[in-house]
């Protein structure tokens, strides 16, 4: 097949740094390993980072990457980061129409586009009528339903009212595809529902992590040591990068941006109670965002509490294979209590049990393969107690530990999921 991706600032490989690829690109780079030719269309622009790039490589493991250049912008919400949606889809929607005029036998059987943004869809459903190829959008966020709960509160009433304008237009999107996904069944029931019922071909297909190298060495060591339940902070031997983050152990670590969809109070009040259990504990921030800007007065003073900021990926790879619990702080919305976001899937590609205080696919997941903690309901001290109880029982994390594994190999290998997403999308293709 002749597949074409569209992402919306989707960090593409480049030249002169080592970058972490996100679900669609391994999916992508899966689907050409499988002998599809491949294009994926993005932008120059790093939404995590809000940076922009010029080195990103034309190809990559047999895929052709193609990026427009975008306006860029510094906040999540924004009038700017609108701007900056339509611009890019535009362009995008343009290099895409050139790129199949100039070479009409290469033009795509199907185009998986990537749920948000709205007008990278609105792009790919032109393309596709254009070129008379089938339309997949695979959904990977509520929006826009999830505006109003990741708005500040002073700006909600006008997010509410621009996010019920938008009713129409998600609608009507989501029911021109020839099929919907989601990453959990919860994410692909709210799709239907926009598009005004199932139709035949949709599916599931769960985020796709590609686990790096220090991923299956921490798998390995979560095996051994849940087969010989002995305590693997005294008896690992992962010793590699230490250098790079001066923490040889860590007990807890929370990974990634840390925005609006962050709870700081309820992580707050879990931290400074685990420490008042067990003083000596190691405990690691890595990433960025607001809310970690004001966790790091919170714990100003407080050796224990770690803030490693941005890391390149070896460095982040090095501090989750030595953590021994995985922090997840969301939110209690429907943004994330019918998902199971990146942080979920790169927790347990590194045998890394995981706390959780909210409802939904997340607390599903984790009382499925029994890999960690969930804490629904319960305040955080409540939750801490439980955490100090778990981290000073070694045999139940090692168990526990090689149980995340598990459930990384079962829902996010992207083996598997690019298998089925082969099959699901050459049914759609044929129909």
């Amino acid at each position: 097949m002749k597949i074409w991706f569209f992402a919306s600032s989707h960090p593409l490989p480049r030249q002169s740094v080592a970058v972490r690829p996100g679900r669609m690109r391994v999916l992508a780079e899966s689907l050409a390993a499988r002998g599809h030719a491949v294009a994926f269309f993005s932008s120059n622009f790093h939404h995590g980072q809000k940076t922009h790039y010029q080195d990103w490589l034309p190809q990559h493991r047999g895929v052709r990457y193609h990026a427009v250049s975008s306006p860029g912008y510094r906040r999540h919400i924004s009038a700017r980061r609108i701007y900056e949606h339509r611009v890019v889809a535009r362009r995008v929607a343009q290099q895409a129409m050139a790129m199949a005029a100039q070479d009409p036998k290469g033009a795509p059987d199907l185009i998986f586009c990537n749920w948000p943004t709205l007008d990278m869809a609105a792009a790919a459903r032109r393309v596709a009528w254009a070129l008379d190829a089938k339309l997949v959008i695979g959904v990977s966020d509520l929006w826009p339903d999830s505006f109003v709960s990741l708005a500040p509160a002073r700006l909600r009433p006008m997010v509410g009212l621009y996010t019920r304008l938008l009713q129409p237009r998600t609608h009507r999107l989501l029911a021109a595809a020839d099929a919907v996904s989601g990453l959990t069944g919860s994410y692909l029931a709210w799709a239907q529902r926009k598009a005004g019922g199932a139709r035949a071909h949709d599916f599931v297909l769960p985020m796709t992590y590609e686990a790096p190298a220090a991923a299956d060495r921490a798998a390995g060591d979560a095996k051994n040591a849940a087969m010989q339940d002995t305590d693997t902070k005294e008896t690992g031997t992962k010793e590699t990068g230490i250098k790079e983050t001066g923490i040889k152990d860590i007990d807890l670590v929370y990974s990634g941006v840390a925005g609006n969809n962050f709870d700081r109070p309820w992580t707050r009040d879990f931290i400074a109670a685990l420490l008042a259990a067990q003083p000596g504990l190691k405990i690691a921030f890595a990433g960025t965002g607001p809310a970690m800007d004001l966790l790091r007065t919170d714990f100003a003073g407080t050796p224990q509490v770690t803030f490693l900021g941005f890391l390149e990926p070896e460095a982040l790879y090095d501090v989750l294979g030595r953590a021994r619990l995985g922090l997840l702080g969301y939110q209690n919305i429907e943004n994330f209590r019918l998902n199971l976001p990146n942080k979920v899937s790169e927790y347990a590609a590194f045998s890394l049990p995981m706390v959780n205080a909210i409802p939904g696919e997340i607390a599903a997941f984790i009382e499925r393969f029994d890999c960690g903690i969930n804490a629904v309901g319960q305040s955080g001290a409540q939750a801490a107690v439980q955490a100090a109880a778990f981290l000073a029982d070694a045999p139940r994390r090692a168990q526990t530990a090689a149980n995340a594994r598990q459930g990384y190999e079962t829902l996010f290998n992207p083996e598997r999921n690019a298998a089925e997403l082969e099959r699901c999308l050459a049914r759609i293709v044929a129909a």
